[in-house]
């Protein structure tokens, strides 16, 4: 069975790119980096290569593509960035650390911060410099975030924040956050809600891990006791932070999702190249119809994500609002990892359940360690329930319960 390559021929100039990546990925990456490399099995280590390697992209001249020259991006066409997705998924270059900041924060900033913040915030995040993450999920408000808790006051030119975040990715890894807080009354729902800007160094803050089944300390949970943010740190004005969050949240389940396809796509091919050299009752597990219809469903899945990518890239390229149709791209997305790796650990019968700590385990425990974590990829921003709660409501106009 043979998976073809996601990439397809573009015009001169989308060629000519394609290549200048290709030949720039050959020189930057070790020598010993290739199609066996697999992620390092410690989570500080993966951030430490990705913050290393962020550093290494914007020096090589690819850093901020599609950002404005000002702020020390380069110009870039939607179908330029998803081709150096594609060819930094298929050199098997690190992942970068800062995927808040660069796939989230910063288009966000563009679209409703003021001059002062882009200036302030975007070239440290282009330059791999600084390192964020979301607080926005509470113990008690996780998928009904309009109800969320952690509270603000205004004294003065500051707010003080105190309350409870939890589920929070990463965030003992990076330096701000994107907080959503409440200012306005308790009820108040969306309409008393504050997007804020966060050094994590300020004081009042604690960060505590909380352990995944993958073993990776991913998630954390926040406590904030009278920690201070200056109100020039405020995106979108006070009480309005629902809409620069669910701005925010759009660019994270389409245009976010859209560049990490291609990494999607390798790991089908990883899976072909498994069926290949695995038995499944005593013949290669490449000949088993049911394993050649679930690679066939997972190469269709990565198809039809990267056509949805192109349409919500161009979409936002030309300034047109990306509207409840990207929930069919982020549900789509996360259970599509999801049934990849699940059919990878059934492939492996009971060797697939060897996770990462065990010297027997095939191929170093990847494809168990990463089964695992799609299972939070269905429940990170916003659930597949949600999701399809939204698609029905929003897109298809049937009646949802109240």
């Amino acid at each position: 069975m043979v998976i073809s390559s996601p990439a397809r021929a573009g015009t001169a100039a989308q060629e000519r790119f394609r290549s200048e990546v290709r030949d720039w990925l050959r020189q930057a990456l070790p020598p010993d980096w290739g199609p066996r490399r697999r992620p390092a099995k410690r989570l500080a280590e993966r951030m430490d290569q990705g913050k290393a390697w962020q550093r290494t992209v914007y020096e090589g001249g690819f850093g901020g593509l599609g950002l404005p020259v000002a702020y020390g991006g380069r110009p870039a066409s939607a179908t330029e960035r998803l081709i150096f997705a594609e060819e930094s998924a298929r050199a098997r270059a690190p992942e970068p650390a800062d995927i808040f900041g660069q796939f989230i924060l910063a288009p966000t900033l563009l679209a409703m911060g003021t001059e002062e913040q882009r200036e302030r915030f975007l070239p440290p995040i282009i330059r791999g410099e600084v390192m964020w993450c979301e607080t926005f999920s509470e113990p008690e408000h996780g998928s009904d975030m309009a109800n969320i808790q952690c509270r603000a006051e205004v004294d003065e030119d500051e707010l003080v924040v105190t309350g409870r975040k939890r589920w929070n990715s990463l965030s003992q890894f990076a330096d701000w956050t994107m907080l959503l807080c409440r200012t306005g009354a308790p009820d108040s729902r969306g309409r008393g809600i504050t997007f804020a800007l966060v050094d994590l160094r300020s004081p009042g803050i604690r960060i505590e891990t909380m352990p995944m089944l993958t073993g990776d300390d991913r998630e954390t949970e926040v406590f904030w006791s009278g920690a201070r943010v200056p109100l020039d740190n405020v995106v979108g004005g006070l009480n309005e932070g629902w809409r620069v969050a669910m701005a925010a949240m759009t660019t994270q389940r389409s245009i976010g999702t859209a560049e990490l396809v291609p990494r999607l796509a390798v790991v089908v091919q990883d899976l072909v190249a498994l069926a290949a050299r695995t038995e499944v009752d005593g013949r290669p597990a490449i000949e088993d119809p049911f394993v050649r219809d679930g690679i066939a469903r997972c190469a269709t899945d990565v198809a039809a994500l990267r056509r949805t990518g192109e349409r919500a890239m161009a979409a936002a390229a030309m300034g047109r609002p990306l509207g409840p149709e990207v929930s069919i791209a982020k549900l789509h997305w996360s259970e599509s990892e999801q049934r990849l790796h699940k059919l990878a650990v059934e492939m492996l019968g009971l060797g697939g359940l060897l996770t990462r700590d065990d010297e027997a385990a095939p191929d170093e425990g990847f494809w168990a360690h990463y089964w695992l974590w799609t299972h939070a990829l269905t429940i990170h921003s916003g659930t597949s329930e949600i999701q399809r709660n939204i698609i029905a409501e929003r897109v298809l106009g049937l009646p949802v319960k109240r």
